[in-house]
């Protein structure tokens, strides 16, 4: 949705354009939105993902009814972003349940798999105890075997097993539970 937009004339005019309907159309915009998302930080973001999709894409010349173009632009595009954030849900669960990726040489995934695992990492850090958290983060993020794991963290490689099986439990649990109420 966000563009990457180069400094010409054309742009410019685009981008007035873009500020002159969310001048005259701002309230109707947010409000759909805001009833779309509830969550006020993906709303605020999207919001501004919007207004970039406007001045990449304008209305046309020859729209009669503004309010109902914009309306599905934006419904459009809370689809599509809906559709992109399941798919994202979807890869980190495999990611943490089965430990993998569905598609790992696609080049779209790239990024989405390096999204995912720093969300990933921060829920180790965050919801797993600190042991957990170091025995999994020095297993999958710093990719030491069990034995190398067990030297740095000073205990036997039987108990970083432990900590890394008991840590992926709870993420597991965790990310069905999230999935369950998303």
């Amino acid at each position: 949705m966000a563009q990457v937009l180069s400094l010409d004339n054309k742009n410019g005019q685009n981008v007035t354009a873009a500020a002159e309907v969310f001048l005259e159309y701002g309230d109707f915009i947010r409000a759909v939105i805001h009833f779309n998302l509830p969550n006020p930080a993906e709303a605020h973001d999207f919001l501004h993902d919007f207004f970039l999709t406007l001045v990449a894409n304008p209305i046309p010349a020859n729209a009669i009814h503004i309010k109902r173009f914009l309306y599905r632009s934006i419904m459009y595009d809370i689809m599509d972003h809906r559709r992109r954030r399941m798919i994202q849900k979807s890869a980190l669960r495999n990611r943490v349940v089965y430990g993998r990726t569905a598609q790992p040489n696609n080049p779209d995934n790239v990024i989405m798999d390096r999204e995912q695992l720093l969300r990933l990492f921060d829920l180790v850090e965050s919801r797993l105890t600190r042991t957990e958290a170091t025995a999994v983060t020095l297993r999958f993020r710093e990719d030491y075997s069990t034995e190398e794991a067990a030297r740095q963290m000073n205990i036997k490689p039987r108990t970083v097993s432990k900590y890394v099986y008991t840590g992926l439990e709870k993420l597991r649990r965790i990310v069905s539970h999230e999935e369950v109420h998303s």
